[in-house]
């Protein structure tokens, strides 16, 4: 009879023992993958941040465009006309004032009929 290898491990390597062999596998390869997954958000987020910082931020000379898009023709064009003109006189206030962060406001309008 062949004598057993001796247990270096500290496991119970008799027939009676429980085989946690699967579940200690299932568990490791849980936490290497919940690693994986932690290693590539870090990994993304470094690289977002990195691009935003890298991004030109846009000057203040730049001026900030809105734009209009309603009936400034036909038969209900008062309504439109009425918006559009009480957009500018915002507008024009907002730029008296100096602007938004010292960029001034431009309205470009469109006649939705075409």
């Amino acid at each position: 009879m062949v004598a057993a290898a001796p247990n270096t491990r500290g496991l119970d390597r008799s027939a009676d023992a429980p085989v946690d062999g699967p579940r200690m596998a299932k568990e490791t390869t849980k936490k290497v993958n919940h690693m994986k997954i932690r290693s590539v958000l870090g990994k993304l987020a470094v690289a977002l941040s990195a691009a935003m910082l890298i991004a030109s931020p846009a000057s203040a000379a730049d001026d900030i465009l809105i734009g209009y898009h309603g009936p400034l023709t036909g038969p209900a064009s008062w309504v439109g006309l009425g918006g559009r003109d009480g957009a500018l006189l915002a507008i024009d206030e907002i730029n008296a004032a100096g602007g938004v962060n010292g960029r001034m406001i431009k309205m470009i309008a469109y006649d939705d009929a075409g």
